[in-house]
C-alpha cells in the first residue's frame, strides 16, 4: 500500500504514461462476446450523447424548452454546456479509439514488436513505447526498476492519452456542473428533458462509465480538471472584456458567482478555489472510487478478468 501511495505521489503520475493500453479499450470485469460487446457499448453511448447534443443545440434558445434567447452563440459561455460538449466528444473518441484498437491498433502493434524481437540487431530491441505498450500489463505505474530500465517516459499511444485526459475531467467537472445547477441555478420551471440530462444524467453516465471501464485513474491527474475550470475562467474574462453579455444582457454568466462586470474580486475568488481546491477534491472523490472499483474487483470472482 505504501509503495502503491508513493507511485501515485510521484512526479511521473502527473503524466499520461506508462499503462498497458488494452486497459483503455476493455471493462474492468467479464462481458461475453468481448470485444465486440464493449465496442457496441462504446457506439451506443457516443450515439446517445451525440443525439442528445443535436437536440439540445437546435432547441437551445427557443420556446418550448428554453427562453427566447438572442443568439444560439451564447449557448458556449456557459460551464454547464461546455461540459455536454466535452463529455460528448469523450464518448465519440473513446468509441473511436475501441473500435480502432481492436480492429487494427492492437494487431499492428504486436507485429512491430515481433518484428523487432526476430532480428534485434537488424532493427535494434523494441522501443520504450512498444515495450510499454504491450507489456506493461496490470500496473498502475511502473515499478521502480522498471521505471530505471525504460526511463525518460512511459508512454501509451497518443490517442489513449488523450481519452485518458477527457474521461478525468469530464468525470470532475460533471460533478461540479450538477452541483451549481441543482444548488444555486434550478428553476422548478425549467427541468425539462434537456435540463435533466446536462445537469444529472451526464454525472450518472460518466460515473457508469468510469466503474465499468478499466481506464486506470491518477490522483495527481486533477491537473487536467484544473486547466479546464483555467481555462474557461479565461475565456469568461475574454469574452466579459470584449463586450460580451449574457442571453439577457447582463454581465453576469452566473448570478453572483461568475460576473466580472460587478463582482470581479468575487468571481476571481471563485475561479481559484475552483481551480485549485475543488478540482483536487473531485478527483480525490474518483480516486476513492477507483479504489473501491480495484478491491471490489479482487474479492469478486465474477469481476476478475484478464484484460491482456
Amino acid at each position: 500500500m505504501a509503495g502503491d501511495c508513493k507511485k501515485q505521489c510521484s512526479l511521473r503520475a502527473f503524466a499520461l504514461g506508462g499503462e498497458e493500453p488494452n486497459k483503455f479499450a476493455s471493462p474492468q470485469a467479464k462481458w461475453p462476446l468481448l470485444p465486440v460487446s464493449f465496442i457496441i457499448y462504446r457506439l451506443i453511448y457516443a450515439l446517445y450523447r451525440a443525439i442528445i447534443l443535436i437536440l439540445l443545440l437546435i432547441n437551445w434558445g427557443s420556446p418550448p424548452f428554453y427562453r427566447q434567447r438572442d443568439s444560439k452563440a451564447k449557448w458556449l459561455i456557459f460551464i454547464s454546456n461546455w461540459t455536454f460538449l466535452l463529455h460528448t466528444s469523450y464518448t465519440l473518441w473513446s468509441a473511436g479509439t475501441a473500435s480502432y484498437w481492436h480492429l487494427r491498433g492492437k494487431t499492428q502493434a504486436e507485429s512491430r514488436l515481433e518484428v523487432r524481437r526476430s532480428d534485434p540487431e537488424k532493427y535494434g530491441n523494441p522501443s520504450v513505447d512498444e515495450r510499454n505498450d504491450l507489456e506493461l500489463t496490470s500496473k498502475s505505474i511502473a515499478t521502480e526498476e522498471e521505471s530505471e530500465s525504460m526511463a525518460p517516459t512511459l508512454n501509451t499511444p497518443w490517442y489513449f492519452k488523450i481519452q485518458w485526459a477527457m474521461q478525468n475531467t469530464v468525470c470532475a467537472a460533471e460533478v461540479f456542473i450538477t452541483c451549481l445547477y441543482w444548488f444555486l441555478e434550478y428553476d422548478p420551471g425549467e427541468g425539462h428533458f434537456y435540463n435533466v440530462n446536462v445537469h444529472g444524467v451526464g454525472l450518472v453516465l460518466v460515473t457508469v462509465d468510469f466503474l465499468l471501464v478499466a481506464n486506470p485513474f491518477r490522483f495527481l491527474h486533477f491537473i487536467y480538471p484544473s486547466l479546464y475550470a483555467i481555462v474557461y475562467f479565461a475565456f469568461t474574462l475574454i469574452y466579459f472584456l470584449a463586450g460580451g453579455l449574457n442571453p439577457d444582457d447582463q454581465t453576469f454568466i452566473y448570478e453572483g458567482v461568475l460576473d466580472w462586470g460587478s463582482s470581479p474580486g468575487m468571481t476571481l475568488i471563485v475561479a481559484l478555489i475552483t481551480s485549485l481546491v475543488v478540482s483536487p477534491f473531485l478527483c480525490g472523490v474518483y480516486f476513492l472510487l477507483y479504489l473501491l472499483k480495484l478491491s471490489f474487483g479482487k474479492c469478486c470472482a465474477c469481476c476478475k478478468y484478464d484484460i491482456n
